[in-house]
């Protein structure tokens, strides 16, 4: 089955392919229409570089499993969105309101610019 994407989906597709990202229907529907657009194959190539000199750069650190989890998960929940067009859940879970913390204002202290 083939996906059947416009040349501005295909452009924002372009990153995760650049990071072989996309799956199934998605990926075949970007590589087919990069077969035969040069401009599209021009800006992956630019991705493909970005991607790579960060890959050389960056220190590697392992990140935590549960917290490499959780970036997946809300990753994952934002690519679903997309492509149904929807709103992705919080990054972040809402936090309770909580009352506003009280401003204390210091003395003010009040300096004349002109000489005495």
């Amino acid at each position: 089955m083939s996906l059947d994407m416009t040349h501005e989906d295909v452009q924002a597709a372009l990153a995760a392919e650049a990071l072989d990202a996309l799956d199934g229907p998605e990926r075949e529907a970007v590589r087919a229409h990069l077969a035969g657009c040069p401009e599209c194959r021009a800006e992956l190539d630019g991705y493909r570089e970005a991607a790579a000199l960060l890959a050389r750069t960056a220190p590697h650190r392992p990140m935590e499993p549960a917290r490499s989890d959780r970036l997946r998960a809300r990753l994952l929940a934002r690519a679903a969105a997309d492509r149904q067009g929807g709103e992705a859940p919080p990054a972040v879970p809402s936090a309770p309101a909580t009352a506003p913390t009280p401003v204390i204002p210091l003395a003010s202290r009040r300096r004349s610019a002109l000489p005495a």
